[in-house]
């Protein structure tokens, strides 16, 4: 084997390494990027069925509330309104700790 010949291989040998580590590299930010999106998902469908449990809550308080005045006066302590039994509650921001 002569000179050029070495030249020419060492060269590709280098450039396929060099391909190699980056498939490598790229592989494992893949599967990184993979468990975010499935833990990203996870989170979200958690959410959503929370969402669904805290509406059913908000349902109930806001039955109990118009059945029981000691209820509705301790909302009204805290400044809890409950506007609609569809929609979420809502609070001024506090002004102390509670």
């Amino acid at each position: 084997m002569n000179k050029p010949q070495f030249l020419i291989l060492l060269v590709l040998s280098l450039f396929f390494s060099v391909m190699v580590v980056t498939r490598v590299l790229l592989l494992r930010d893949l599967e990184m990027n993979r468990a975010v999106l499935n833990q990203s998902q996870t989170i979200m469908a958690k959410g959503q069925s929370s969402e669904k449990v805290l509406s059913q809550i908000i349902n109930r308080v806001a039955q109990a509330s118009e059945r029981e005045p000691d209820l509705r006066d301790l909302l009204k302590q805290y400044h809890i309104h409950i506007k609609d039994r569809t929609l979420p509650l809502t609070a001024p921001a506090a002004k102390g700790g509670y």
